[in-house]
């Protein structure tokens, strides 16, 4: 239905510059960098695809590359444009979903409302955020007033106990009231470009001391702290362009860095790293470069994100801003000299080298113990190579031998608890590999594969069975246990897998067979809930099912 609707040329013009070319159309292709156009969209079949690096599809899969979402989301997307309605089934889902993303919809809107008077005016101008950079990161201004908020969504219509449950309102004994007060206000987005949640910082003229200088919005069914960077649904076509991302730990600093000319950058809110962020910008980049500030707590974040992203086969650097100043501070003084520092970050073994090993002397236990730290490091990277070749710069650092250096690493780097195998070989052992599905056994023996070769982020974007892609994320996470019986037997086996390493056409061809499963399963399934519609005359629910059949690839 929605394919039926929506011209494919239309909906990539959207995205990309086309030209005709007889009864078809042709463009740079916006995934790879080329001069001559390879890229040909055919109308006639509604499809893409490009000669350059080989990549096609339909409209749903541009969205899905473009857009770096995943099909629900691309569905939702081209929904809308082609006017289609997909309702979700459920009211307590809408209600605890669409309720929530309309409140913040509305709140950004009046907030960006009250950014027009002198005291939010003068509060960006001090902390050097140009008009340019509030449009884009569309900041706004929470006045002081208790229930302002509160009593203008209340107007709007919305319901109160979705306010609460926003986390945009409190319910205290006096009543509603807000939780963001004399505060600019910075809305965070999610991959799509929604606003989910707001990060407040107050003015200085109401700060009593006990409020907080940043307050966050709570985390709600649309929004967790460890899912979502501050700046990416604005960001990503610049880091997708950059081919890296530059990560800083705030939204000033974002801002700041954006404003600066470093247009790539993303930022954590609240949160350390996790896997699920590096999954995000895993999509759009191959190499971050981690901008954290430059006391203990920052080399201590930068070193968890480093083990995070090199572990998901990213390459890692770390900016060093001048005189240990922030983001922030840096971009006030001097604009120029955020891009002078990000050019200059270095590989993150050569900069912990550098903290590490120059603090310590290696005759010491504290200095065994910081060699251990880069070695971790260099033990966390997919590629031999770049291991091979991080051995040889470590060697001619410390004057240690390479095969001294690798035997430390492989006798002093613990990724895991000692014992941890021990303890989980035995009820691995007892699992029936016999029960298993084609399409269960074909995505266990993906994951192992992916798992011992360090190539986890291959895995993510593919269509797995229920229960496989929480074992993905426990593995990307590096966990080895889970509570759920059913997961927990299923990581085990993955993880006590005999370490074979395919190659790469019996990789591609697993995948294949993989999304070949998905696909036949999801359609026998959306079969039956066609019938079940039908027999039971809901036509709606008949024509999200008919929609999400058609938009299944054809193989």
């Amino acid at each position: 239905m929605i394919k039926e609707k929506l011209d494919v040329a239309t909906v990539l013009r959207g995205y990309i510059e086309l030209t005709q070319a007889g009864r078809n159309f042709k463009a740079r292709c916006p995934f790879h960098t080329e001069k001559t156009p390879s890229f040909v969209v055919t109308p006639d079949r509604g499809s893409w695809h490009c000669f350059g690096c080989g990549l096609g599809g339909d409209i749903f899969s541009f969205v899905m590359r473009y857009e770096h979402v995943e099909f629900p989301d691309a569905l939702r997307l081209l929904a809308e444009k082609a006017g289609v309605e997909l309702r979700r089934v459920s009211p307590e889902e809408e209600r605890f979903t669409g309720a929530l993303y309309r409140a913040n919809a509305a709140a950004l809107t009046f907030f960006r409302q009250q950014l027009g008077g002198d005291v939010p005016r003068a509060y960006l101008a001090a902390r050097n955020i140009s008009e340019e950079a509030a449009e884009f990161f569309e900041i706004g201004w929470a006045p002081p007033e208790q229930d302002a908020l509160a009593q203008h969504l209340l107007r709007e219509g919305f319901d109160r106990g979705d306010l609460v449950r926003s986390g945009l309102v409190l319910d205290t004994q006096y009543g509603l009231r807000d939780r963001f007060r004399a505060r600019l206000m910075f809305p965070i987005w999610s991959a799509l470009g929604k606003p989910v949640a707001f990060t407040g910082r107050i003015h200085p003229d109401f700060d009593t001391g006990n409020l907080g200088k940043y307050v966050n919005s709570p985390e709600t069914p649309i929004f967790v702290k460890g899912k979502v960077l501050y700046a990416y649904g604005k960001t990503k076509e610049a880091v997708r362009q950059a081919g890296r991302a530059l990560l800083v730990e705030g939204q000033v600093d974002a801002v700041a860095c954006w404003q600066s000319g470093a247009k790539n950058v993303v930022a954590l809110s609240g949160t350390a790293l996790t896997a699920d962020h590096v999954a995000l910008l895993g999509r759009s980049a191959q190499a971050v470069d981690l901008a954290f500030d430059a006391d203990d707590a920052g080399w201590a974040a930068a070193e968890k994100a480093a083990h995070l992203a090199l572990g998901a086969g990213m390459e890692v650097s770390v900016v060093r801003w001048p005189g240990g100043k922030d983001a922030a501070d840096v971009a006030g003084e001097n604009p120029a000299a955020v891009l002078e520092a990000v050019a200059a970050g270095v590989p993150v073994v050569e900069a912990w080298s550098e903290k590490l090993l120059e603090q310590h002397s290696l005759r010491s236990r504290e200095g065994v113990s910081a060699l251990r730290r880069v070695l971790a490091l260099i033990a966390r990277m997919a590629s031999p190579v770049q291991r091979d070749q991080w051995f040889r710069y470590l060697s001619r650092k410390t004057g240690v031998a390479e095969e001294t250096l690798r035997q430390e690493a492989r006798s002093g780097v613990q990724l895991e608890p000692q014992g941890a195998r021990e303890e989980r070989a035995e009820p691995a052992a007892h699992v029936p590999r016999t029960e298993a599905s084609r399409w269960a056994a074909l995505a266990e023996q993906v994951l192992a594969a992916a798992y011992h070769t360090h190539d986890l982020p291959r895995v993510q974007g593919m269509h797995l069975p229920e229960g496989f892609r929480e074992v993905l994320d426990l593995l990307r996470a590096e966990e080895s246990r889970s509570e759920k019986p059913e997961v927990d037997a299923i990581l085990q086996r993955v993880i006590v897998a005999p370490s074979v390493v395919l190659g790469t056409s019996n990789v591609d061809r697993l995948l294949r067979e993989l999304e070949d499963c998905y696909i036949s399963a999801e359609r026998a399934r959306l079969s039956g809930v066609i019938a079940d519609a039908e027999r039971a005359g809901d036509e709606e629910a008949v024509n999200v099912a008919m929609a999400l059949l058609d938009a299944l690839p054809r193989r």
